[in-house]
């Protein structure tokens, strides 16, 4: 009796151990996931702000012309 309970615990604990370990694996996916879309959104960011700046400076460097 002994050996069936021990082989039925050494069986609960693999398993235990294995969704432990897909958790961790999952959790590292969204990590991951999370990171490169704050990366791709920082580099939208910086990509609208040199447009604006570009903008600016094109606007600044352009000759005036007055009404008449």
């Amino acid at each position: 009796m002994l050996t069936v309970a021990t082989s039925e615990v050494v069986r609960l604990m693999a398993l235990f151990v294995r969704r432990i370990d897909s958790e961790l694996a999952e959790s590292a996916v969204r990590n991951a996931e999370s990171g490169v879309q704050a990366h791709h959104q920082r580099w939208v960011e910086e990509v609208r702000t040199l447009s604006e700046l570009q903008a600016l400076e094109a606007r600044a460097s352009a000759p005036l012309i007055a009404a008449s």
